[in-house]
C-alpha cells in the first residue's frame, strides 16, 4: 500500500471512529523537499504575523519558476518557523536594541535573524526589509513596547477614510460584472 494511502486509510479510520486527528504538513513536504508535493488542502493557521498566514504559500511557485529546480532552492533556501511567543519576544527585544517598534512581520524576521547558525550569521552581510509600519497593529505592538506608535500621516489618511466593501460571488464572471 502506498504512502497516501496508508495516510487516507488511517484518517478515514479515525474519524470514522470519532478521533481527532491532525497535521501539520511543513513547508518543506508542501514543496518537495524530500519528497513529492501532495495535494492536500489545509487552513491557514493564525498567527501574529498575519501576512504569512498561508496554508499553502503560492509565491514558492513563483520562486520555483524563476529558480528552477528544486535542488537549487534546497542549497539556497533556510525555512523556519517563528511562532506568537517568539514574536512577542522580538518585539520588545527590537524596541529595546533598535529604538524603535516593529511589525509581527518584521519581528519574525529579526527573530529568525539573531537565530541563525553561527557561520552563516558571520560568513554574510545581513539587512533587514520592514514592509509594513508597526501601526498597522498597534493593538499587538503597543502592549509589548509600553508606549504608542506614532501614525505616519499617511496611514493616518487611509484610516480617515470611509471603510467600503461589497460581497460578490467568488467567481470571474462576478468580478467582472462588478469591474463592468
Amino acid at each position: 500500500m502506498s504512502h497516501p494511502d496508508v495516510m487516507a486509510k488511517t484518517m478515514r479510520s479515525a474519524m470514522e471512529n470519532g478521533v481527532g486527528i491532525g497535521s501539520h504538513p511543513g513547508f518543506a513536504e508542501l514543496q518537495g523537499f524530500g519528497r513529492r508535493r501532495m495535494s492536500v488542502p489545509r487552513a491557514s493557521l493564525q498567527t501574529l504575523a498575519s501576512a504569512m498566514d498561508v496554508g499553502d504559500p503560492s509565491n514558492m511557485e513563483r520562486l520555483r519558476n524563476l529558480v528552477g529546480d528544486a535542488d537549487v532552492l534546497r542549497e539556497q533556501l533556510g525555512v523556519l518557523s517563528v511562532d506568537d511567543d517568539s514574536i512577542r519576544s522580538s518585539i520588545r527585544q527590537d524596541f529595546d536594541e533598535f529604538g524603535f517598534a516593529t511589525c509581527p512581520h518584521t519581528a519574525t524576521a529579526t527573530w529568525a535573524w539573531r537565530h541563525l547558525d553561527e557561520d552563516v550569521a558571520a560568513g554574510h552581510d545581513w539587512i533587514l526589509v520592514a514592509t509594513a509600519h508597526p501601526a498597522k497593529f498597534e493593538t499587538i505592538v503597543e502592549p509589548l513596547i509600553g508606549e504608542p506608535v506614532p501614525v505616519p500621516p499617511e496611514l493616518a489618511e487611509l484610516l480617515a477614510r470611509p471603510a467600503r466593501a461589497q460581497t460578490i460571488q467568488p467567481t470571474l464572471a462576478a468580478l467582472a460584472r462588478e469591474l463592468g
